[in-house]
């Protein structure tokens, strides 16, 4: 099956703006790198840019934008790695998987996104308890505060990202006129 010029366009112009949205989220990321305060934060703030990916253009690119962000800012972070790790076990594939989850009924769909974020936390804890020995001699009490405040953390990160889509839908996709892709 050939494709047609404007078929082509389509697919260099989404593969451009996965390119510069990766772009700006390894940015975000070194700060977040640089700035150890920061490191949750600007994992939110990157994920927004898979958000747009899945919206506009769909799971595979979207999943071209994580991988791509994730495998750059693991080589080329400034300082610490520690927000590449969240960004790819967690905060850049989560839109992905919220939006795959909410294709099924609210409370398969709830469970499962927890079941996520629970799973990506355990997986950041044992990688992080790997690397850095000395966080081990953590109390089982300490591990349960974690889990809750987690739990907690992760319901507000995804009510952020439903009114994010729900404002860009509704108020600024129309706002900043922008065109489906496949039809430019």
């Amino acid at each position: 099956m050939r494709r047609t010029n404007k078929q082509k366009r389509a697919v260099v112009l989404k593969i451009s703006v996965c390119g510069v949205i990766s772009a700006l989220s390894y940015c975000l990321l070194a700060i977040g790198s640089i700035v150890e305060i920061f490191d949750f934060s600007v994992v939110v703030i990157a994920s927004v840019g898979v958000v747009f990916c899945v919206v506009e253009m769909g799971y595979s690119y979207a999943a071209l934008t994580c991988a791509v962000t994730s495998l750059i800012s693991f080589l080329l972070l400034p300082a610490s790695r520690f927000p590449a790790l969240v960004y790819m076990l967690f905060g850049g594939i989560y839109p992905i998987i919220k939006s795959l989850a909410e294709k099924t009924k609210k409370p398969i769909s709830i469970l499962l996104k927890f079941l996520f974020s629970n799973a990506s936390a355990a997986l950041i804890w044992i990688i992080t308890s790997w690397i850095m020995p000395e966080t081990e001699h953590i109390g089982k009490l300490m591990l349960v505060t974690f889990v809750l405040l987690m739990n907690f953390a992760f319901w507000l990160y995804d009510v952020f990202i439903t009114r994010i889509v729900t404002m860009y839908l509704y108020k600024w996709r129309r706002q900043l006129n922008i065109k489906d892709f496949d039809k430019l």
